[in-house]
């Protein structure tokens, strides 16, 4: 299941297996000017970013099908020179968080007992430094 909310900024699109996560997330993101796209599994999310190229990848650690470090792995090789940025957002240990982000280039990690401000703030970081990195502008804070 794919949802959005419309909003002209940049897109993020939201994986996580948990309904009530994926809503709270598409509400805190939406209000602070962000386009939320979500999917409620791993599988298919690569034709997902193909469709929507969202700006920044959120996902969840602990999914059934593939954890969100494969699942960052296959985005990754499927988007050529063009590497989506990513924020691990899960309730897993700052060990597995941190192993997961040295693992997979372009992406951060923020634990979920941290809250949406504190994962708004990564986005906002990926973005800068994407833009930094194409030097194209994406997202004015």
């Amino acid at each position: 299941m794919v949802g959005e909310t419309n909003s002209p900024s940049a897109t993020v699109l939201v994986v996580d297996d948990d309904a009530g996560v994926l809503r709270s997330l598409e509400r805190a993101l939406g209000r602070r000017g962000l386009t939320v796209l979500t999917a409620d599994s791993p599988l298919g999310v690569t034709g997902l970013v193909r469709k929507h190229r969202p700006d920044v990848l959120v996902l969840d650690m602990n999914m059934p099908a593939m954890n969100g470090q494969r699942l960052a792995e296959l985005v990754a090789a499927s988007a050529g020179a063009a590497p989506t940025p990513i924020v691990f957002y899960s309730g897993v240990t700052e060990e597995e968080l941190y192993t997961a982000s040295r693992a997979v280039r372009h992406s951060t990690y923020v634990g979920k007992d941290e809250g949406t401000e504190a994962l708004y703030a990564a986005i906002v970081r990926m973005l800068k430094l994407d833009t930094a990195r194409s030097g194209m502008f994406k997202f004015e804070v």
